[in-house]
């Protein structure tokens, strides 16, 4: 619109100038006329031509927002669609369309994730299938967590809107993949474990079989060697047995033989009353007494060593270290 005032003001400062220039062509010759009405001819033509392109301009301008608006209409009759990925196996998926813009026919708990606690009757929801005790798992491909809470709820809002439901009890593929691998690997450790517990086992039944083998040669060979010197012993205390009894008999018979009188009567006194005195009351050599077996400390019976009960020593004592 400047350009064609610019021009429309060209062509009136060129008309001035024709007057002007007419009132002195008396005097100019007429070839100067002849140019100077060419050149304004062509300034005139270039001002209406500009005049016109820009009217031309000025027409088809609205022309563009009609275009538009059309443009806009069909946009909004076409239906939205979210490119959202397809949920995980077991979840529900269910879609409010731009057209169902009334509630959608839920109650939520509070706290999150929320957990719907009621469908209403004859809303989108039942017709959808929305089952009780769901929880709300993604909208419009969003997770729900505690920090985005209200912002995700919000967008429940607004339509088109696609809500992912979790069924009760619902655990990500992922996790039951982890859950089940971490089962095998402890199955997997814990068979690990078994066979090498096995096989301590084994090799401690083993070890314990070599030591009871040994302990078994190692008792076998002490009482070979126990009877060995069981029977040595035994040799030499028969030995000294026989020699100590030949020389008791031998130095009985000659006590016997000797003073078989004094003999009689240490035994007398020994085997006597309490209280008895020696035949005769002359004192007789104490050997004639303690030669007999009832006195002795030690004496040989059947070919083993006994030694009698001392003397002054009870069964019916209370205390049986109370002796002398």
């Amino acid at each position: 619109f400047f350009l064609a005032q610019v021009g429309v003001g060209a062509a009136m400062s060129k008309k001035k100038k024709k007057r002007d220039e007419s009132s002195s062509s008396s005097e100019e010759p007429p070839e100067k006329k002849k140019r100077a009405a060419a050149s304004s001819d062509s300034s005139s033509s270039a001002g209406k031509k500009k005049t016109k392109r820009k009217d031309k301009k000025k027409v088809k301008k609205p022309e563009k927002k009609d275009k538009k608006d059309k443009k806009d209409k069909k946009e909004k009759r076409r239906p939205v669609e979210l490119e959202i990925p397809a949920p995980p196996p077991g979840i529900l998926r269910v879609t409010y369309s731009q057209d169902e813009s009334g509630p959608l026919g839920l109650k939520f708990s509070a706290g999150c994730p929320p957990i719907v606690l009621a469908v209403h009757k004859d809303s989108p929801a039942e017709a959808k299938g929305v089952p009780l005790n769901c929880t709300v798992g993604w909208v419009n491909g969003v997770e729900l967590l505690k920090r985005n809470t209200e912002v995700v709820m919000g967008m429940m809002r607004k339509r088109p809107v696609v809500i992912d439901f979790k069924p009760t009890g619902w655990r990500p593929e992922s996790e039951i993949k982890a859950e089940e691998k971490e089962k095998k690997e402890r199955e997997r450790a814990a068979k690990q474990a078994e066979a090498d517990m096995a096989r301590e086992r084994q090799a401690l039944d083993a070890k314990h079989k070599e030591e009871e083998a040994r302990m078994q040669a190692q008792i076998a060979e002490n009482e070979r060697l126990d009877a060995e010197i069981q029977q040595r012993r035994g040799e030499r205390y028969e030995a000294f047995l026989a020699a100590q009894k030949q020389a008791i008999d031998e130095y009985s018979a000659r006590l016997r033989d000797d003073n078989p009188d004094l003999l009689r009567k240490g035994y007398n006194l020994l085997n006597g009353k309490v209280g008895c005195s020696v035949e005769g009351g002359k004192p007789i050599p104490l050997k004639f007494v303690v030669i007999h077996k009832d006195c002795a400390w030690e004496y040989a019976e059947k070919g083993r060593l006994v030694i009698p009960d001392l003397i002054g020593v009870s069964s019916k004592a209370r205390d049986p270290t109370d002796v002398w």
